[in-house]
């Protein structure tokens, strides 16, 4: 009677396993460039929403830093002494769950996680990221050895090796940020 989970886990039918057909992720090399235009833009007078904001917008004075003053405070500054600002911070609001609850797995390594540990030391191979792949019903793990600056490529023939290879194709993969 103590191996009952254990039995009806082995005995569980199996699907065909999914096929991955790419894996492709494309980051620009100018995203700052894109991020500090984007910034820049919105700064704009004629971005500004026309809405009432105690007459503020017509009172901003920008710095040579870039920031935005007003009566010689920052903004930071002044919303924090606002009374109508203080009633809509977000401590005073409900916090935000998971935007999709994820499932409860049924079978081993078909629903991972992962996620990169990156900064540490140098390994004597010139590592210093680890790539944490974990199972989320048995929570067994993976940790792979990697660079911070190893291609899409080399990361997928890695995840090929050893974690497809040893286990198959998980049906979800949920990626840390």
């Amino acid at each position: 009677k103590a191996n009952v989970v254990a039995d009806a886990l082995s005995q569980k039918e199996r699907s065909k396993p999914l096929r991955v057909r790419a894996l492709v992720m494309t980051i620009g090399l100018n995203l700052l460039k894109q991020i500090l235009n984007a910034q820049s833009e919105t700064r704009k007078e004629e971005n500004f929403i026309k809405e009432d904001l105690h007459g503020m917008i017509n009172k901003l004075e920008p710095r040579t830093d870039g920031t935005l003053c007003l009566n010689n405070q920052k903004i930071a500054t002044y919303v924090s002494k606002c009374l109508t600002c203080a009633k809509v911070k977000i401590e005073y609001q409900k916090p935000f769950g998971l935007l999709v609850q994820p499932e409860i797995p049924q079978w081993k390594w078909k629903n991972i996680t992962m996620d990169f540990v990156t900064k540490l030391p140098k390994t004597a191979a010139g590592q210093e990221t680890i790539w944490v792949i974990v199972d989320r019903l048995t929570k067994s793990a993976h940790f792979l050895p990697t660079r911070e600056n190893d291609t899409l490529e080399k990361l997928t023939r890695q995840y090929l090796k050893e974690v497809v290879s040893k286990h198959g194709v998980p049906v979800s993969i949920i990626v840390g940020c």
